[in-house]
């Protein structure tokens, strides 16, 4: 990152409320094209959703990817298409974004800024990665998941969790469950809720359904001879979501690992005090949203200042670094992964072991 992508990064990032406010309270001019039913958006909305964009946008730029902000001024324009707003209203108000930023940060750095919100409005119209849905019911694993995911917005959790353990009992592994049916589930309600097909209060019922059947499952499943090994992991400060860093302590503890698993939105401090107060092996750290990135990064920072997580080995992965790992290096990881057993296999390479939960 070069001192004017830091700068400004660091701007937005401290003002983005303060920013968006702003942008948040002038009225864009009308959308020519919106119907005259458009769903409103008070000004606590707008601020939340401007708040949210400007976050990213510091974080693209901080990384010099413009894609990145791309990419989640797409989806934002799909999710509050599907709750009713005019796209036209989303690009009037990045449109008032701009001139506020040109406004109110320093000349020298705001062509930069509006480079990036330019790009962002050029390509407004395209696709959103993972917009439509995964789940085909083309093998026997994504059937299973449909079956499963109907049961569950049915609320019905007894036959929810009945299809999964009668599926243990005939054979599938633990882990061919969680990677090929729970996951892809858990994905497919994420995409609802984020196109306003669920609410909030489904897709919570649906979380606490899948965490209630992993518990079930892992209840039953044979953990390997001790390796002597132990992980530390959690997810990052700012990130809530901690059902996929589960399906992780999971499968390493079934591995023969010592997990301490921290859950959700753990501080950089004290997670770099577990990894010391443990003597950790390995860390594993998950983001959900890109924005999260700085978080994550400042978790490196905290964690490799202290005598023990000079030398841990550092995995990351979560939706918030999917299509994110092959275009830059974040300094002081080790290693990332896409699934659970993708963490448990490379995690093993990284400490010199060569098991894998099967």
């Amino acid at each position: 990152m070069t001192q004017p992508e830091q700068s400004l990064a660091k701007i937005l990032k401290t003002g983005a409320r303060a920013l968006a406010g702003y942008a948040a309270g002038e009225m864009p001019p009308r959308d020519p094209g919106a119907a005259e039913a458009t769903a409103p958006l008070p000004f606590d909305g707008w601020h939340n959703v401007l708040t949210a964009r400007i976050e990213e946008l510091a974080v693209a730029i901080s990384k010099g990817r413009p894609e990145l902000f791309v990419e989640q001024v797409r989806w934002t324009r799909a999710a509050l298409q599907a709750r009713g707003i005019s796209p036209g209203l989303l690009q009037a108000r990045l449109e008032v974004l701009r001139r506020i930023l040109v406004e109110q940060i320093p000349a020298e750095l705001a062509p930069l800024a509006t480079a990036y919100i330019d790009d962002a409005l050029a390509k407004f119209d395209g696709e959103p990665a993972g917009l439509m849905s995964r789940l085909t019911a083309e093998t026997p694993e994504q059937q299973l998941a449909a079956k499963y995911l109907v049961a569950i917005l049915e609320g019905d959790r007894r036959e929810a969790s009945r299809l999964i353990l009668n599926a243990a009992a005939e054979g599938r592994s633990v882990c061919d469950l969680y990677l090929r049916v729970l996951q892809p589930a858990q994905e497919e309600l994420g995409r609802m809720w984020s196109l306003d097909e669920i609410n909030v209060a489904e897709e919570h019922f649906a979380t606490t359904t899948t965490r209630w059947v992993m518990t079930q499952l892992h209840a039953r499943a044979v953990c390997g001879h001790s390796n002597g090994k132990t992980l530390v992991a959690a997810s990052v400060a700012g990130n809530q979501h901690d059902l996929g860093i589960q399906m992780v302590a999971d499968l390493f503890e079934m591995d023969g690992w010592r997990v301490i698993q921290l859950g959700s939105n753990v501080p950089a401090k004290d997670l770099a005090q577990a990894v010391e107060f443990y003597q950790a092996d390995l860390v594993a750290l998950s983001i959900s949203l890109a924005a999260q990135l700085p978080d994550l990064e400042g978790v490196i920072s905290a964690v490799r200042t202290s005598g023990r997580g000079a030398a841990v080995k550092i995995l990351v992965g979560g939706c918030g670094i999917e299509g994110i790992a092959a275009r830059f290096k974040l300094a002081g990881v080790d290693g990332f992964a896409s699934n659970a057993v993708e963490a448990v296999s490379q995690g093993n390479a990284l400490v010199g072991l060569n098991g894998i939960v099967g």
